[in-house]
């Protein structure tokens, strides 16, 4: 049946993305759900149905369509992920070095 819908959609037919994203939209969701928080899977899942859309006309799926965007959403997620760790250590750090300034001007002032 994907390949059906994916021929379909190859085609720039929308009811076969509507097909393909009432099917896979809420595994999807769930799956980035055990990775990121509600709202940033909600984005991840999101944005992946729509480069399904975007990049229709690409042979890109070798095999399995569900294996692909599951494949698809966990990448997402790590890369969410990582850049949140990344900004959470830039403001620790600046928090740091805002409280050694702090401390500094504060027992040089006494």
């Amino acid at each position: 049946m994907d390949s059906i819908l994916l021929d379909r959609l190859k085609r720039g037919d929308m009811k076969a993305f509507d097909a393909l994203f009432r099917k896979y939209y809420p595994l999807l969701f769930a799956y980035g759900c055990k990775f990121v928080r509600e709202e940033i899977a909600e984005e991840i899942a999101q944005d992946t149905m729509l480069w399904l859309w975007e990049h229709r006309e690409e042979n890109i799926i070798r095999f399995s369509l569900v294996k692909y965007l599951l494949r698809t959403v966990y990448r997402k997620s790590l890369n969410r992920i990582e850049q949140e760790q990344v900004k959470q250590n830039a403001e620790t750090c600046f928090i740091r070095k805002f409280v050694r300034m702090f401390w500094k001007n504060l027992i040089c002032a006494k």
